[in-house]
Order: C-alpha cells, then structure tokens, then sequence
C-alpha cells in the first residue's frame, strides 16, 4: 500500500511538471483529441493479506491495487460542454499477487472550464490474477496459483481537474473454473493528457 500511495504522488509531481512544460490544458479542445493516461489502482475485494516484518500488524490485499497505461481518443463537441472519450489501458501490479486486464473505458462527459465530469462503461478483458508465495484472507499458503474470469462489464465515474483525473468503477468478475464472484469497487488517481488532432 505504502508504495502505491508513494507511486501515486510520484506520477502526481512529474506529470505537473511535463504539463506546466507542455502547455498542455485543462479543458479538452473542440474536436477529436489524442488521449495519454497513467493510473494508480486502489480498492477491489480482498484477495489477500499483507504482514509487516517487526511487527504484528497486516492489512488486505486488494485485487485492483496496480498501475496502468493506455491511451484512446475523445471527441468535444464543437460550441458544446458535451463529449465522449474511448480508452484502451492494460492494469497489472506485478506483485506477489498480480491482477491483470485490459480495460476499456468508453465515457460520455460534461465539461465547464477546467472541469470535467462523466459517467461511462468499463469493459475488462481477460482479467486474471496470480498468487506466489503468499497466505489468503483464510490464512491458507498460496503459491504457484491462478484464476482467469470472465469479460466484465461494470459502471465507472469520473472527474477530471486540469490534467488530474480521479475515477470510481465498479464491476463484477466470475472465474471460470468453479464460478467464484468477486465485487470489485476501485478508485483510481490518473496523469491524464489530451492533443488535438
């Protein structure tokens, strides 16, 4: 968790600087637009459980937790608040516990200024999660383990201040084999970049 949050406030700084030396702007030009993102997941179900050395203390392993990159296209309406944008990330953690997927995000928005709000579908492709060497929430020793589930489609929120972007999804996995469900409800911090075409 530490080294998320840390990584969250690294891609925070850097991306303030490239966008202060881009020139790049909050609010989206009218027309088709080239979109760049790097996003910091948090959230999801427990899959896990993380203990510290020195001490006692642990804490849940979330199936979201990760980074992603991807990028698309959004399309601002000429003389109009109103646009939508299409992206295409691959999401991994690459961690003891690993969840992967490609996530496409399609979001219609309202933007005033600076400011930009939507609501939109996340479509997850492929999502699988991988465990070595680890203990699950039931305390049992996990290693060399896979679970591959299903296409999922879920909800997923979004609002964007200058070149920060924050989201909220929600979407349902089913794992193949034996049908396990997990409701993962994430929250996701994001440098997020538009160029007119």
């Amino acid at each position: 968790m530490y080294k998320i949050i840390t990584s969250a406030m690294l891609l925070i700084s850097s991306n303030a600087v490239f966008a202060g030396s881009s020139g790049v702007q909050g609010n989206i030009e009218p027309g088709l637009n080239i979109v760049l993102e790097a996003s910091v997941f948090l959230g999801g179900d427990s899959v896990g459980t993380r203990s510290y050395e020195n001490n006692d203390s642990s804490s849940s392993i979330g199936m979201m937790e990760g980074f992603g990159f991807g990028g698309g296209l959004a399309y601002q309406l000429p003389e109009s608040p109103f646009g939508i944008k299409s992206t295409l990330a691959y999401k991994t953690n690459a961690a003891d516990i690993e969840h992967k997927a490609n996530i496409i995000n399609v979001i219609p928005y309202y933007q005033t200024g600076d400011h930009r709000f939507g609501l939109g579908l996340t479509y997850h492709i492929s999502p699988e999660l991988t465990a070595n060497d680890v203990y699950t929430t039931q305390g049992s020793y996990v290693d060399n383990y896979k679970e591959q589930y299903e296409n999922a489609t879920g909800l997923i929120a979004e609002y964007r201040w200058y070149w920060m972007q924050f989201q909220v999804g929600s979407v349902k996995y089913t794992e193949k084999t034996v049908g396990l469900k997990y409701n993962n409800t994430y929250f996701s911090i994001a440098g997020n970049f538009f160029f007119q075409l």
